[in-house]
């Protein structure tokens, strides 16, 4: 059931949260920290598949935002620091990242990126998910 909280917002009792804190982001390379959030393995990690992105130009070498009004389910997050502000993650001639990145349960790249039932978490109805996710420099 969904409450209009104030006009042209409404606040479902079911929806669910998420905290995610983004850590060794290298505040002294600057750029934006870009969050791809996925509910489904089929979308997971294509760069047009996140049901949510999140953009943050980086301001500190911790930083952290709130996905909101999530249903409860399965979901995987990819963490980038894009240095160069292209708003994609630069790869080398092997496909390995040249900008810092992150999965939601900190897998490591072995082969190409974590699958989304590796770095999948749970989102429980009207419950707020804290989730960590350091970055790896490749």
């Amino acid at each position: 059931m969904c409450l209009a909280a104030q006009v042209g917002s409404f606040v479902c009792a079911q929806d669910g949260s998420v905290k995610v804190e983004i850590k060794n982001v290298n505040h002294a390379k600057g750029g934006n920290l870009i969050l791809s959030l996925y509910d489904n393995e089929d979308s997971y990690p294509e760069p047009d598949g996140p049901m949510k992105v999140q953009i943050m130009e980086i301001t500190a070498s911790s930083m952290s935002y709130t996905f909101n009004r999530l249903p409860a389910g399965n979901y995987a997050i990819v963490a980038f620091q894009d240095t160069d502000k292209d708003k994609s993650l630069r790869k080398n001639f092997i496909g390995m990242p040249k900008e810092p990145i992150g999965f939601s349960q900190n897998n490591k790249i072995s082969f190409g990126a974590p699958s989304f039932e590796e770095s999948q978490f749970e989102v429980a109805e009207s419950k707020v998910r804290d989730i960590q996710i350091s970055l790896i420099k490749y």
